[in-house]
């Protein structure tokens, strides 16, 4: 009984703790919470993935809006009642802007790097777990802010590290490979193509 009431007092630290019978839905018996901000991790703690190791792969360099942090708060959001899944979404369609679903670099990147649209020196490394098409109707349930059509979206596994990675000057030699009307349109990359950046 003691070493019972020690696991509760430390469990109830960090969790609401009330008595749920079995076959009962356990969110009846506890009160809603909203979900608490996605923790940064520090980076000397992230796995270091080397850009020398996928040279044929691809990189996606995605922008996160400036926009009171509406953007951030959707990709970074708790989906469902207990899981938290990180999703990133560009433009899919003929709408400005927009990635062409069929081109294998739009469908297989191995990384998301997300920049801040104010300051592309921050930035988060995800690896992607998979992609696919979303249509309107599914980004409104989804709870998207105001979708425009439909999106191409990256659900994304742990955050990693790329090292030192100096994505102004990424977006700055490539910027001929997006679409001058559109400056934080999504930019995919190769591994060699990442390289270069760095051996200049």
């Amino acid at each position: 009984a003691a070493e019972n009431e020690a696991v509760l007092e430390c469990v109830g630290e960090a969790f609401e703790i009330a008595e749920c019978p079995l076959g009962v839905d356990p969110s009846t018996k506890v009160a809603a919470h909203a979900a608490a901000p996605c923790a940064v991790i520090p980076k000397p703690m992230l796995t270091l993935h080397h850009v020398g190791n996928y040279l044929t792969d691809y990189f996606l360099f995605g922008c996160i809006k400036n926009d009171g942090g509406i953007h951030r708060d959707w990709v970074f959001k708790l989906r469902g009642k207990y899981k938290r899944c990180a999703i990133y979404n560009v433009r899919y369609d003929d709408r400005p802007g927009s990635v062409k679903g069929g081109r294998v670099k739009v469908r297989t990147p191995r990384f998301v790097v997300m920049y801040e649209e104010a300051d592309d020196k921050s930035f988060r490394v995800f690896r992607v777990h998979h992609a696919l098409v979303v249509r309107k109707e599914r980004m409104e349930r989804m709870e998207y802010p105001h979708p425009s059509g439909d999106y191409f979206c990256y659900f994304l596994d742990e955050e990693v590290s790329l090292g030192d990675l100096d994505v102004h000057k990424i977006r700055k030699m490539y910027k001929h490979l997006r679409d001058p009307m559109h400056e934080f349109a999504p930019l995919y990359l190769t591994g060699t193509q990442v390289v270069a950046t760095m051996e200049e």
